[in-house]
Formats: structure tokens, C-alpha cells, sequence
């Protein structure tokens, strides 16, 4: 699990889903905003059109988590990080394709 320091609060979320600037990919898109900590903090949006059950969005959002945890110390630092799950992720196909493009993804965030 990421932790409560690696999470974005509820009254930071619409400050910085308005004002951060995003890049948009296949799968996902990032939106990203500088933030003053020496790490950066993530939230993970998955609509009910993509994912109808809670459970499977939970699932979906488990499996970001893990790839975050997994590269954390490899990933750009000082951002608030919103990821937005688009409804061409498959929790069910190939996901070391969809890490990879969301690492890929990741990394293009200016550091």
C-alpha cells in the first residue's frame, strides 16, 4: 500500500485537477502540478463507465497502486500526480504492456 503521505487529500484534488497541466496517452491520462515536497503525491480517478462494479475499480486502481510502489524512487518527485484510467485499460489482457506505457507515461512529466 502507498501510504496516506503519497495521497492526494480531498481538498487539494479540484485545486489540481483545474490547474495542472496533463499528457494524454492510449490508457491513461496524467495530470500533473508541482507541489513543494521532496516526493510527490498520486490519486487515481476510475469512472463508473469504465468499470460499473467497485470492485473491479478497486482492482484496477490495486494494480496502479503496485506499479507506483514498484518504481517509486524511479519516478519524477516534487508533483502532485492525478491518473485518469481511460476506458481502453483492460485489467484482463497483456498488463506488462499497460505498465510499461504507464511508466513511459510517467516519465515524460517534466522533472
Amino acid at each position: 500500500m502507498l501510504g496516506k503521505k503519497f495521497s492526494i487529500s480531498k481538498n487539494e484534488f479540484s485545486r489540481i485537477y483545474k490547474k495542472s497541466r496533463r499528457i494524454n496517452a492510449w490508457n491513461f491520462v496524467i495530470k500533473f502540478f508541482p507541489n513543494k515536497k521532496d516526493y510527490s503525491q498520486f490519486s487515481i480517478v476510475i469512472g463508473k463507465k469504465i468499470a460499473p462494479h467497485a470492485t473491479d475499480r478497486n482492482h484496477i486502481r490495486r494494480i496502479i497502486k503496485k506499479w507506483i510502489r514498484d518504481e517509486l524512487e524511479h519516478l519524477p518527485k516534487n508533483f502532485y500526480i492525478i491518473i485518469i484510467v481511460k476506458n481502453n485499460f483492460s485489467a484482463r489482457n497483456d498488463l506488462e504492456k499497460e505498465r510499461n506505457d504507464f511508466l513511459a507515461l510517467l516519465n515524460r512529466i517534466d522533472r
